[in-house]
Parts: C-alpha cells; sequence; structure tokens
C-alpha cells in the first residue's frame, strides 16, 4: 500500500504546529503508547526564490534611496558612513527573516508528515477487512 497523508491520517493523534515543525504522534486502536516524532515542513523552493529576488530589489531600492538622501543633505564621512552601515545591518536581518517567511501549503505539511511517518511504517499494518490500522510490533 502507497503511505499517502489521506492514508495514516487515522493513525494521527496529535499534530501541532510550530512555525515550520510539526509535533506528532501516530497511534492505533491496538497501540497502548503512541511513538511520538517531530515532522520538518520544507518550504517550496519557487517561494524561496522568489522572496530572494524581492528582497534584493528592495535591499537595492533602499540602498540607493539613502545615498541620495544622504548626498542631498550633506552628509558624507563619518555620519553618512555610520547611518549606511545601521540601515544595511537593519536590512540584512529584515531581508533575512522575509526570505524564510513562506508560506507553507497543505501539500508541503502533508509531505512532512509521510516523510516523518516512513520511519514507523513497518510498525504498521493496515487490515484489510477491518479497514483500520494495526499495531504490530
Amino acid at each position: 500500500m502507497e503511505i499517502t497523508y489521506n492514508n495514516i491520517k487515522p493513525l494521527i493523534k496529535k499534530e501541532a504546529t510550530s512555525g515550520n515543525q510539526i509535533q506528532l504522534e501516530f497511534q492505533a486502536k491496538n497501540q497502548t503508547t503512541p511513538l511520538a516524532t517531530i515532522a520538518v515542513v520544507i518550504p517550496n523552493t519557487k517561494d524561496i526564490t522568489k522572496n530572494v529576488g524581492k528582497e534584493m530589489v528592495k535591499s537595492t531600492v533602499k540602498r540607493g534611496i539613502i545615498s541620495s538622501v544622504l548626498s542631498a543633505i550633506g552628509l558624507g564621512g563619518i555620519l553618512g558612513s555610520a547611518v549606511r552601515q545601521t540601515v544595511n545591518e537593519v536590512s540584512r536581518s529584515s531581508s533575512s527573516r522575509s526570505i524564510t517567511d513562506t508560506k507553507i501549503s497543505d501539500a508541503d505539511k502533508q509531505k512532512a508528515i509521510v516523510d516523518a511517518f516512513k520511519p514507523f511504517s513497518s510498525m504498521y499494518k493496515f487490515n484489510e477487512q477491518g479497514s483500520e490500522w494495526e499495531y504490530t510490533q
């Protein structure tokens, strides 16, 4: 049987998402203690690439505007360098958060859950007659 999210959904007793991590517990009816694991959701690489491009454009535009403003008001030398450095640091920290702040789709979550279940799959068997999962260990 192919392992899909819909196939293993009856085994999922706990599914708590925090950021890109999902705390999971798998438990069949004949199992006294659930098996716990953590799934890590990997966002779609296309979304990350898109965010990198956006942040590069934003950063370039910000630097250009700041340089123009500093030149226009006559701030140069040490003070101008300090302002530029501060702005660059703030831009870097906010852009690194923006790059990783991609939306995680349900498909990404389901794939992560299936991947987290695979190491446990040998401990379970689907009973065709009873139409339910059984713990076999």
